[in-house]
């Protein structure tokens, strides 16, 4: 919901009525109870949808509201239930920084297809986060859950929209199993997740599940895809495909016939002799999930190159075909500081990035705890690419406008 602005709104009708320039020193009576009947009247609109926002199921609403400086984080386990097991929702106010934030009030919100007892939400004042356990469930119920957030501090009123899981999932009508639906996926981010067949013994292998659960935290600890965790459907591969080293992951054999239209897809593994990659050929990414201690987010780095389109920072031998226009690595120094120029950000300096072919490459990026240099945090251009990637590239290829064709990540490595 969008903040409103009671005083825009009284000029705007004062407009209409020819009373904006009125001397108030001079005002009639009668001009002065209509102007607070009008206030009145506004006051009790506005509060009545403020607390419809607050109170009501909003069941089936996939529409988010997020303040600019605070977000939920809102999340289930486990990632894929199963009939006999119950499920927790987490809910945690965050800030920028991602530290909790001690809101007055957090609400969760549930919502089913089926006749199984639940509590329709439930709420708690003044804390950072709130825990909900529901279920057991029988097979293939469909479950709704959302988050809210109100904070009187900072005018923030916080909803996630609803996120959609189904208990048991798996069946033969589909290879690939939505795990964490937020919306139609002609116009969300599409994630799926894909079992090493050298470490995990199938897709339900409880460590799989578990390594699933764990990048799903990683994406929302992150505040540029948190902001976007309405826009973002996870999903889980029912066939198994295989990393391997020089960059040559094997897709599962029926990948062309049942695995389409993935933004990424990541095959999840525990391997530390395999260095990860992402190969735009097949649409494929590694990760090392057994690895977070170490190299951080190497989950989310290889998302930077596909979907987003991020190119490598590092100083030896990756990937540097940046994605235009919004790129994070540019092809000259007087580019970069063109750049620099243009956003009036001189405080960044262009450092040089050095390529084994002696080609030379660009960012206003600093280091280290850059996610395309070291794995660790998202920085200014990395983000710039990723808000208008979200932006302007979640639309069917058939829409008018089509999404433009930088949306599409070059050749990754």
């Amino acid at each position: 919901m969008r903040k409103v602005n009671l005083s825009t709104i009284l000029i705007s009708i004062l407009a209409k009525m020819g009373l904006n320039n009125i001397k108030w020193s001079s005002l009639d009576i009668s001009v002065a109870i209509l102007i607070s009947i009008i206030w009145l009247m506004l006051g009790t609109f506005l509060g009545m949808q403020n607390s419809n926002a607050q109170t009501s199921g909003a069941g089936n609403s996939t529409e988010s509201y997020l303040d600019q400086d605070l977000q939920i984080q809102c999340i289930q386990t486990p990632v894929l239930p199963q009939p006999n097991q119950n499920i927790t929702v987490t809910a945690t106010v965050v800030d920028e920084s991602l530290a909790p934030h001690v809101a007055d009030s957090i609400e969760i919100v549930i919502d089913t297809n089926r006749t199984e007892t639940v509590i329709p939400n439930k709420s708690i004042n003044s804390s950072s986060r709130l825990n909900y356990t529901i279920g057991p469930f029988s097979n293939l119920t469909t479950i709704s859950y959302g988050c809210r957030g109100i904070d009187d501090s900072t005018s923030a009123l916080l909803f996630t929209g609803m996120k959609k899981i189904v208990i048991g999932g798996f069946n033969e009508s589909s290879r690939a199993i939505p795990i964490l639906f937020t919306g139609n996926r002609s116009t969300n981010m599409d994630i799926l997740f894909i079992a090493d067949n050298k470490t995990f013994s199938s897709p339900m292998d409880p460590n799989f599940l578990i390594d699933v659960e764990r990048a799903i935290a990683v994406y929302h600890n992150q505040s540029i895809l948190l902001k976007n965790q309405n826009k973002t459907n996870f999903w889980v591969a029912q066939d198994m495909g295989q990393a391997k080293n020089n960059c040559e992951p094997i897709p599962p054999t029926n990948w062309n016939s049942e695995y389409v239209s993935f933004e990424a897809a990541i095959i999840l593994h525990r391997e530390d002799s395999i260095r990860d990659c992402t190969l735009t050929s097949t649409q494929l990414s590694t990760a090392n999930m057994a690895a977070l201690a170490k190299d951080r987010y190497l989950f989310l780095h290889e998302m930077g190159h596909l979907p987003f389109g991020l190119a490598d920072e590092y100083d030896n031998p990756g990937f540097f075909i940046s994605s235009y226009p919004y790129q994070n690595v540019f092809n000259s120094k007087e580019e970069c500081e063109n750049y620099i120029q243009d956003t009036l950000d001189f405080g960044k300096v262009c450092r040089k990035i050095p390529y084994a072919d002696n080609l030379e490459y660009f960012t206003a990026d600093t280091k280290p705890d850059d996610l395309m240099v070291d794995n660790k945090q998202f920085q200014d251009l990395d983000k710039r690419r990723i808000e208008q990637w979200f932006e302007n590239c979640l639309a069917p290829l058939e829409s008018i406008p089509a999404p433009p064709a930088n949306c599409k990540a070059e050749v990754a490595r």
